[in-house]
């Protein structure tokens, strides 16, 4: 099987080098594509370990860094992220949630 994405965990420490979280980093590899709806899987797995109010999800889409999820966001699912705030927009811009090309999900421990 070929592995489609790139992830990369880096934690997060204080000024006191304790860890306090990590940042993951998912990078879609050439020729690949990461939507909102596989985003969203991986985020249901991370609830399964760490609180809803403990997670920032970030990504990168063609026009720029969006928040998909700030930890003050108390949902279970990103596609309310996408229904909520999102669907007023024109469909070639809600379709840039379909090839995301960074994702940078920060946990608080």
């Amino acid at each position: 099987m070929v592995e489609k994405l790139t992830t990369k965990m880096t934690p997060i420490k204080n000024k006191f080098n304790k860890a306090i979280g990590k940042e993951i980093r998912i990078t879609p590899k050439e020729n690949f594509k990461l939507s909102l709806f596989q985003l969203n899987n991986t985020y249901k797995k991370l609830l399964d370990t760490y609180g809803v109010n403990k997670i920032l999800i970030r990504a990168m889409t063609i026009d720029g860094m969006k928040t998909l999820k700030s930890f003050d966001y108390l949902e279970d699912d990103l596609m309310h992220t996408l229904d909520d705030y999102y669907s007023s927009l024109a469909k070639e811009k809600r379709d840039k949630y379909k090839n995301l090309q960074d994702v940078y999900i920060t946990v608080k421990f």
